[in-house]
Parts: structure tokens; sequence; C-alpha cells
């Protein structure tokens, strides 16, 4: 399948030029072999000498024109802290060598990220630059006609450097200019493992070996895995971390949508069974649906779980608050037949043009500052994102778990099971129906429940059907 090689393709191309150092994705900035203290005055120089590279070497100046005001509605600073101050710092840059542009930047909510859009959307003003999840969420705007084509005006041979294009081709078109990587890695806490008999060095590979080390923990009096799905979207994650091992390919997750199968199948209905062995043995707490996400992760920082679900920028994150000989890196341990099945998933967050923004050139080189090396570089020391661009400086990589998800992301990858789902579907169905899941549904009960929810869609949203076929069928080629 095209897609798949060209996103193992471009993975591996990365890698092999970070190869030793490895390739974190997401949160990853501590230490190696060097004290926490070290590591972190090493970053804080890294970071002041990549500001001051950043000021001599990028942004040409320009002569002033016409005063440009472009808005920038964005989201990530909660789960890479530190690109809040990173955004300022590159915003403060690009205005200082283009006096007569002016670049407001609105940080969203989690909860009002993709709502708030969609009303900028109908009233045809809002923001210039738009933050988007990956796949799906980009697509939809593409579909919608609410975003323009990034490589309509980012040069091929810069494109070519954003090396996590692939979630936003649509029509032979790139829709979203990919901001950093965002690997989805199972966390756990060494010293739980090893005070429950467990090997602290180890993580259980597969799904039987996972249910035993849960009851180990759960022996020692310690929740085996915390999570918050008050809001909802951990139900999404629950569903893409375990739901998706029986797939083999993008196709395969959008199959149900455009009706070439069925969430009642046993392929896709089996991943409610595995969770429902965590829920009815107590693995996962039992006020999951009372915690919001990150509060579930919190539990884990503080030493009342044995894991958690982060990306790698929170997961270096906790590395910096407990300790790298705390903290284990690792993936949800495989119990499906398909070959994502024990696969770290691995996507991108992007940033897109809006339709009726009156100035895309300029959008577009603000993006292509964002990804000057010089501010690839300082976003990495600054948050623990790592960039999407091969032009990142592998040196900065240094602790031992960025270089797990470095090894984890060399290897064969899955996508992230929400990005190739219909959004609609995707809040029912795992958001809500996760929810419900927790409040005492059955397996049967909730397979049964997706495939109303996909048939109720596909009878409302015509439209939809057929730009997801469309983009089927490119899949599938």
């Amino acid at each position: 399948m095209k897609l798949k090689l060209i996103k193992i393709a471009a993975i591996v191309a990365v890698l092999s030029l970070f190869m030793l150092p490895a390739f974190g994705c997401k949160t990853a900035a501590t230490q190696t072999t060097a004290s926490a203290a070290e590591s972190t005055a090493a970053a804080e120089t890294t970071a002041a000498e990549t500001t001051a590279a950043a000021e001599t070497t990028a942004a040409p100046e320009t002569t002033s024109g016409e005063p440009i005001k472009l808005v920038f509605w964005w989201w990530g600073e909660q789960e890479a802290p530190g690109l809040e101050k990173w955004l300022k710092e590159t915003v403060d840059l690009y205005q200082k060598a283009h006096p007569n542009i002016t670049i407001e930047t609105v940080l969203q909510s989690t909860e009002t990220l993709i709502s708030a859009f969609k009303s900028a959307a109908a009233a045809q003003q809002g923001p210039d630059l738009q933050y988007f999840w990956g796949g799906i969420f980009t697509i939809e705007d593409a579909w919608a006609g609410n975003i323009v084509p990034v490589s309509d005006y980012i040069p091929a041979d810069e494109l070519k450097h954003y090396y996590t294009s692939y979630e936003q081709l649509y029509d032979g078109k790139t829709w979203g200019a990919v901001w950093y990587t965002v690997p989805n890695v199972v966390v756990y806490n060494k010293q739980v493992f090893k005070d429950a008999g467990l090997d602290p060095e180890n993580f259980p590979k597969t799904w039987d070996e996972f249910l035993a080390a849960c009851k180990a923990i759960k022996d020692k009096g310690i929740v085996p895995l915390s999570v918050g799905n008050k809001e909802g979207f951990a139900g999404a994650w629950l569903a893409s971390y375990i739901g998706i091992q029986n797939m083999d390919s993008p196709a395969d997750l959008m199959a149900p949508a455009i009706g070439k199968a069925k969430y009642t199948d046993e392929k896709y209905a089996a991943w409610w069974k595995r969770l429902g062995e965590l829920r009815d043995n107590n693995y996962i707490n039992k006020d999951i649906n009372s915690l919001e996400f990150y509060q579930g992760q919190d539990n884990f920082k503080k030493g009342q779980a044995g894991s958690t679900l982060t990306v790698g920028s929170g997961a270096v994150d906790f590395v910096k608050n407990m300790g790298t000989d705390k903290v284990g890196i690792s993936i949800m341990p495989a119990w499906g037949t398909g070959k994502y099945a024990g696969r770290l998933q691995l996507s991108s967050q992007t940033v897109g043009i809006t339709s009726w923004s009156k100035y895309p050139k300029e959008c577009a080189d603000f993006i292509m500052f964002m990804h000057s090396p010089e501010r690839v570089n300082a976003m990495y020391t600054m948050s623990g994102a790592f960039p999407a661009d091969d032009r990142f400086d592998p040196n900065l990589l240094s602790t031992d778990q960025e270089k797990i998800i470095a090894k984890l992301a060399s290897e064969n990858v899955s996508p992230w099971g929400e990005n190739y789902i219909p959004s609609q579907f995707d809040e029912q169905a795992y958001y809500f129906g996760v929810q419900e899941f927790f409040n005492g549904k059955s397996p049967e009960d909730m397979a049964k429940k997706c495939q109303d929810i996909i048939e109720k869609w596909q009878k409302e949203q015509p439209d939809s059907v057929k730009n997801f076929e469309k983009w089927y069928e490119s899949l599938t080629k």
C-alpha cells in the first residue's frame, strides 16, 4: 500500500540520520548518564545557543510593506510544556525580521480546539493559521473548504524535509504542514514493577504477560494503569492503543465507514473484550470517568500507578520529574493478529492555512520559519516536542528514554487509529462510548453501538461517505 510504504520509508530515512542518538517523539529531554542538573544546564545552554543562532541566521530582514496581521490559533502546551514560550520567541524573532507583520497567537483548550474552529469556519473569519491534529482532523476541513493546500504555497524542496506529511495527503495535495511528531507510548514506574516482583527493565510484550503484571501490581495495592476519561478523549486513546491491533493498514481502519466491514465483526469488536479484562479486574482505576485526562497521568507522576499512556514529550516530562531511574518506556503489549499489533503508533500535529486568510503566502512563510533549523532545534530543547523535520540535530537527544523511543520509531510503526475514522463517530463511539463501557456496558453492547453510530453517520453524511471512499481508494491503489 502506497501510504504505508511512504510512511515507513520516510521514518526510516530520517532515523538513518539519527541512528545512535535515536529518534524520540513528542516529549523527550532529560539526561543520559549525567545528573539531572548537568542535563538541564546543557539543555539551557543549547537553547540559548539556538536562540542566538536564530537571531543571526534565520528569517532574513525584509523591507517594511503594508501592515499585516496574522492570527494563529494553536494547541500543544498541554502535551509539550514549554511550547508556548518557544512559540512566543519564534513570533518575536519573525516580527523583528518582518516589521510590517504582527502575529497574534491564541492558545486553545483541548475541549474547544475543534468546535471553536468549526464556528470560525462557519463565519469565514477568525484565524489565518490553525493548529490541527493529524489525519482526518485535518482532511475533514480540506473537504469542507476551510483550509487551502499548504503545498500550493510551500515549495516542494522545503516540504520534503517534513517527514510525516503522509497523514495530510489527499487528492494529490498536502493540506497541513506538520509541526511536531507524536509517538504514543506507555510509561511505567520501574520501582513499582520491582516492588511487585517484576523485571523493571522489561515491560510485558504480550497481553497475557501484561495481565499477569497488572495482577502483581494490584496485589501490592497499586493501580496498574491510570487513565482519566472525564472529557472523553482518553476513550479514543484506548481505542487506538488497543483497538488497532487487528489491523494491517489505514484502509482497514476506514473500511467500516464506507460499508466494507462492520464494527460487529470480530476483527473490529474483539478489542472491547481486552478492555473489559482491564475493567473487570480493576486493572484500570475505578474513577476513570471522574478524572480528567491529565489527572490520570498525574497519579502516575505521584507514584500512585504502575503505568499510564502518554506521548513522547509527556514521557520526557515524567523523566524530568521522577528521574531517569524510575521511568520506563514501552508500547501497548500485543494481543491482536494484525500487522499493527506490538508496534509504536506514530502521528504528528499540523498547522493549516485557512481558506479565508488574506495572506496565505505570509502564513506559509511563517510556517517555513518555524521549520528553520534554529527554530526546530530550539523547540526540542525548550519543550521536548520532537520536530517533524529532518534538519533536527540528533545530538540534542540524550536520555536512555529518548533512545528507546527512537528505537521504537526506527522499527515498523503504525498510524494513530483515530486519524482514519470520522470524527463524529470517534466522539460518539469512543469518547462517550468508553465512558458508557466503564459504567457497565458489555463488549457486545459496545460493538453494536459502534455499528449503529456508523450506519447513522452514513445516512446523515452521504457527502462525507463519498469523501471517505475517495480517500480509501487512494490508499488501496
